[in-house]
C-alpha cells in the first residue's frame, strides 16, 4: 500500500533569512526531512548553470534553519557557513548574473536580491499558488 507524504514546498531566500528562523523552523518542524535546492539557471543550451546568488540564498535560508533549532546534514552545513562566510553585498553585487544583468539594464534587479531580510513572509505553495506561509487559506 502506498503511504501517504506531507509535502510542502516553501520559497525562501536571502530576503527572508531571519523570518525563517521563526516561521520556517516552526513550519517545518513536523517533516522528517528538508530539501533546500539552490536552483541555479540555464545556459542557452540548456545545461544548468549554477549562480552564486541562489547558492547564497540556500545558504541563507539554511543558516537561519540551523539558528532556529533545525538539525542540518553535512551539505546543508556548508551551504550555510558559505553564506556565513561571504560579504553578501559585495558577492552578489559583483557575480556574473549581476554583471549580465547591469550592462541590458536590470541594475535594480541586483540591489533587490541582495537585499538582505527585506521581507518577512515565507510563502508556501497551497492549491497551485504560492501565498504567505503564516495565512490559513
Amino acid at each position: 500500500a502506498d503511504e501517504a507524504v506531507d509535502e510542502q514546498l516553501l520559497q525562501g531566500d536571502a530576503g527572508i533569512r531571519f523570518e525563517w528562523g521563526r516561521t520556517g523552523a516552526t513550519l517545518l518542524g513536523e517533516l522528517e526531512g528538508v530539501l533546500v535546492v539552490a536552483a541555479g539557471e540555464r545556459w542557452p543550451d540548456g545545461s544548468l548553470r549554477p549562480a552564486l546568488e541562489d547558492a547564497l540564498g540556500a545558504g541563507a535560508v539554511l543558516s537561519e534553519l540551523r539558528r532556529g533549532g533545525c538539525g542540518l546534514s553535512a551539505e546543508a552545513t556548508a551551504m550555510a557557513q558559505l553564506f556565513e562566510a561571504t560579504d553578501v553585498e559585495v558577492a552578489l553585487g559583483s557575480c556574473g548574473s549581476a554583471r549580465e544583468l547591469r550592462a541590458i539594464g536590470f541594475g535594480a534587479d541586483v540591489e533587490v536580491a541582495g537585499a538582505l531580510d527585506a521581507d518577512d513572509h515565507p510563502a508556501v505553495l497551497r492549491e497551485g499558488a504560492f501565498e504567505n506561509a503564516g495565512s490559513t487559506s
